[in-house]
């Protein structure tokens, strides 16, 4: 069976991911908890960042100063912030069979928060506010 460019991409992106990609929960100060998928990378890799944005149609895209606090260079990342878009993420990633090196498991545990945070929320009062603390 041959891949179609939806399933070519996903993989590729499961790929980028693991390498420069972040997986992150937060707690913001009224202690509802969100998650977020970030890529930063220096300027020059534009190219791929775009390419991501575009085909996904998820979260911004927006250049950035510098692409570490030690170097100069300007860089580009790539955020996605609401639950319903890293719901989306989730899917397509998971379509391509999910990450497969060294982020695979924060893959994994944040898919699951992503998950509780579309069906729950990520309030105080949420039902599933001990797992998702325990992420």
């Amino acid at each position: 069976m041959k891949d179609t460019p939806t399933q070519h991409f996903a993989s590729w992106l499961c790929g980028f991911l693991d390498g420069e990609g972040s997986f992150t929960l937060m707690t913001t100060a009224n202690g509802t908890i969100s998650a977020r998928v970030a890529i930063g990378v220096r300027a020059d890799d534009w190219r791929a960042m775009h390419h991501i944005w575009e085909t996904t149609k998820l979260g911004t895209l927006a250049p950035a100063k510098s692409y570490s606090r030690n170097s100069p260079n300007p860089s580009i990342h790539w955020h996605v912030f609401r639950a319903s878009e890293c719901m989306t993420l989730v899917e397509l990633l998971e379509s391509a069979g999910g990450l497969l090196a060294k982020k695979a498991k924060d893959f994994e545990l944040w898919a699951e928060a992503v998950r509780i945070l579309v069906t729950d929320g990520g309030g105080i009062i949420s039902v599933s506010r001990d797992r998702l603390e325990e992420i």
